[in-house]
């Protein structure tokens, strides 16, 4: 077949696993390689290359071959990790189970059997304010509101916006991060006495709308104490 000098123009065509190659009675060399999703043209300039065709198409035909191997293993590596078989968990200081991840800041508690509730975690941040790796706590600043003039009676919680999620809120109490878990159905009118912020119990006296009743409550940080991680 002798010997290709001059520039070499290799036109590479992937169209699959199997790699086939053909010389023509020209300076261009065409190398197939099938059932791959793109395809590609490679030119190869040298101004004097002394070397048989049939060495080009074997070297081009083997690099193509590799990167489609490393794009295949990656594609196994993402579908192990994301697999049921390997479910991503938040797991609490003690390495106990905690919750599901729906994103990176909210999460699936299971409250009891058949009970799940959203609930929000936030980074915990050093002494120079910056962020701390991989630990995260539980995230505070919502609100319950009671029929009782005091706080302690009747707790409602507004309806979730996120669809297929039970309403939840986390009030932050001297007891530690208090999860308020509302119950299933439609939202109601309640008469409103008071109101349970971070900051204590405010008294109130409101007709509020889009609210379902409290169906229990769980103190995060003493049931699933921080620091928190992914794994």
């Amino acid at each position: 077949m002798g010997l290709l000098r001059g520039p070499i123009h290799c036109i590479v065509s992937e169209c699959g696993r199997k790699v086939t190659t053909r010389c023509p009675l020209t300076r261009q060399y065409i190398v197939r390689v099938q059932d791959i999703a793109r395809g590609a043209i490679f030119v190869i300039r040298e101004e004097d290359l002394d070397m048989p065709a049939w060495v080009v198409a074997i070297v081009i035909a083997a690099a193509l071959s590799s990167s489609w191997n490393v794009r295949a293993q990656t594609k196994d590596v993402t579908r192990s990790v994301l697999s049921p078989n390997n479910p991503i968990v938040l797991v609490d200081s003690t390495g106990k189970a905690v919750a599901r991840p729906l994103n990176e800041s909210l999460v699936l508690v299971t409250v009891s059997v058949g009970v799940t509730a959203p609930a929000l975690i936030q980074p915990i941040y050093g002494p120079d304010g910056r962020e701390e790796s991989a630990l995260a706590t539980w995230r505070a600043g919502g609100s319950a509101l009671f029929t009782s003039p005091d706080c302690t009676a009747g707790a409602h919680v507004f309806v979730s916006s996120n669809a297929g999620l039970r309403a939840s809120a986390q009030v932050r109490t001297p007891a530690g991060v208090m999860l308020y878990v509302g119950a299933v159905g439609a939202a109601t009118t309640v008469a409103i006495h008071s109101i349970l912020y971070d900051n204590g119990c405010a008294a109130v006296s409101v007709q509020q709308n889009g609210l379902v009743p409290v169906l229990a409550t769980v103190n995060l940080d003493t049931a699933y104490t921080p620091p928190l991680s992914f794994q």
